[in-house]
């Protein structure tokens, strides 16, 4: 995320939306010296807060953070620049908007997929009338779903559970006395508990699919 790209989206949406700098910072609890760093991209926001400014201003968080810094008077009234290419550069922009969150669609798809497998074969494993197995299965399709809805929570215990899980193959790979299936078996999982941690934590895709969502629920 570039500052100055940040803080040129900052200043578009909240001029969009006709908003002062100082009543747009006061209305989020900051102070005007504050949140004009961000604007003028002497700083970076956290994710967090970047989220808040893009709730605040009702767009998608990839609205402010994945573009590039454009020099000033390239769309300034005064470039000679024509309301059809402005028009054009706004549809393109549009249109890799949409482009990324059906690419996030799609990687989220992948990972409830998987995850459901790993469910099923977990349940299997335990036997289907075992009562922990069946409690642990219906909090995960739960978990799941949260997911998939974009709740934040359901993200970061998401990432969580996987952290532990990671840590926990290590651990049983030392344990499988060379058995080479067990050992392939605990890579693949490993790698994709990794692949996983990584789309829900650093995928601009996935992260602009999972706040379009929290807008639907």
């Amino acid at each position: 995320m570039d500052k100055r790209a940040f803080g040129q989206a900052l200043i578009r949406e909240r001029e969009r939306h006709g908003m002062t700098a100082d009543g747009f910072a006061h209305a989020l609890g900051l102070t005007a010296e504050e949140y004009a760093a961000y604007e003028r991209g002497d700083t970076l926001p956290s994710l967090e807060l970047a989220q808040t400014f893009a709730q605040a201003l009702g767009v998608p968080l990839d609205t402010l953070t994945a573009h590039s810094y454009v020099p000033p008077l390239r769309m300034g009234k005064e470039d000679g620049t024509t309301r059809e290419e402005k028009e054009r550069i706004e549809r393109e922009l549009e249109n890799a908007a949409i482009d990324r969150y059906n690419r996030g669609r799609r990687w989220m798809l992948a990972i409830i997929i998987v995850e459901a497998v790993f469910c099923g074969i977990d349940l299997l494993a335990s036997g289907l009338f075992n009562l922990a197995a069946l409690i642990a299965s219906g909090l995960e399709i739960a978990m799941i779903v949260c997911l998939w809805r974009g709740k934040t929570w359901a993200r970061y215990i998401f990432v969580g559970l996987n952290i532990i899980g990671i840590l926990l193959n290590l651990l049983t790979l030392g344990s499988t006395d060379g058995e080479m299936l067990l050992i392939v078996i605990g890579v693949v999982v490993i790698a994709w508990q990794v692949i996983t941690c990584v789309l829900l934590c650093a995928n601009k895709s996935v992260e602009e699919f999972l706040y379009e969502q929290s807008t639907l629920y």
